[in-house]
């Protein structure tokens, strides 16, 4: 079974003051205890935009996984991705924009494929 949501959300924020990002990366087991009770799931692929435009990509990353606060140019598109392809794991990712939480989405886990793409404009 195959299952992949994506969520685009490519409104230009009004301002162009705030350009604080950092990104927040979340992965539970749907079951923990087919895990030996483990609940926090290690996530396939991540790829995150820097604030030079480029991607930072990461293979099996731990989760919860907070990156450091960057600043970012007004006007710049931020992308965040994350994937797993491990069984039911739901993911989480959200965009920190000046200290508060300004886009995110979680995508239930399925039973092979999770998916998820958050998409901001500064």
């Amino acid at each position: 079974m195959f299952v992949a949501v994506s969520f685009f959300s490519c409104k230009k924020d009004s301002t162009s003051t705030g350009n604080k990002i950092y990104y927040v990366i979340k992965a539970t087991y749907d079951n923990p205890q087919d895990h030996s009770g483990i609940i926090n799931a290690e996530v396939t692929h991540v790829a995150l935009t820097m604030p030079g435009g480029t991607n930072s990509v990461s293979e099996n990353l731990s989760t919860p996984h907070t990156t450091a606060e960057r600043d970012y140019t007004s006007g710049m598109t931020v992308i965040a991705t994350c994937e797993s392809v491990l069984t039911h794991v739901t993911v989480t990712v959200e965009i920190w924009r000046d200290g508060a939480l300004w886009k995110h989405q979680t995508v239930l886990g399925s039973s092979s494929y999770t998916e998820v793409t958050v998409t901001g404009t500064l």
